[in-house]
């Protein structure tokens, strides 16, 4: 029971959140799809974050970066989509993941509740590409992977050890490259996670959704 109401509270936060701070709903934006893993038990908790949620959403900024990259993406790849792993994150479903690492090597993968995500503020996004047929681009790793070969750091060194492969690091370079033009930045140490800004600059600027 009480995890049913957490759920509910959790996707109501998310839904009131939109309506009163006017993010943006992705569901209508071209050369996209959603597989969003925190509403389901296919991710590093092994348990259901958010409920039954079948998009998300994004603060307006992020949201004109990313339907710029969905433009972009169907004039240089005609059928290929953006896959949307997660957007925004509450607060509160932060603190879920946090404590799922806390205390492990794997916690300097996900951003404690103190220091907050930009996922918090509806500023990030994590991502994948499928092609034309409807299949994924092979990047090496699964979401959420969490060791090295997950890592833009390590690439090089990954593909020289053959641990990666060139189709994989170039499909990397591939999704990098789209964002980068949309205007997002990257992270150093997961394959998929992009950012509008820094977080510093977000901090103090923007609301955190609770």
């Amino acid at each position: 029971m009480k995890k049913a109401i957490a759920l509910v509270l959790c996707l109501c936060s998310i839904s009131l959140y939109a309506q009163s701070h006017g993010l943006t709903a992705l569901d209508s934006f071209p050369a996209l799809t959603f597989d969003i893993r925190y509403a389901s038990e296919n991710n590093f908790c092994g348990k259901n974050i958010y409920g039954d949620r079948k998009t998300t959403y994004l603060h307006p900024i992020a949201a004109d970066r990313l339907h710029k990259a969905c433009v972009m993406l169907q004039t240089m790849k005609p059928g290929w989509k953006i896959v949307v792993f997660d957007a925004v994150r509450p607060l509160s479903a932060q603190r879920d993941l946090w404590e799922s690492v806390r205390g492990t090597p794997n916690s300097k993968y996900v951003a404690s509740p103190g220091g907050t995500s930009l996922h918090n503020y509806g500023m990030a996004i994590d991502i994948t590409l499928e092609d034309e047929a409807g299949r994924r681009l092979d990047m090496g790793t699964d979401y959420d992977d969490f060791s090295q070969l997950s890592e833009p750091r390590h690439e090089a060194a990954m593909l020289k050890a053959g641990k990666l492969t060139a189709l994989q690091v170039a499909n990397r370079h591939f999704l990098r490259d789209l964002m980068k033009r949309a205007g997002w930045r990257t992270i150093k140490n997961e394959w998929w996670h992009f950012e509008v800004f820094r977080r510093e600059h977000v901090k103090g600027r923007f609301k955190l959704i609770e």
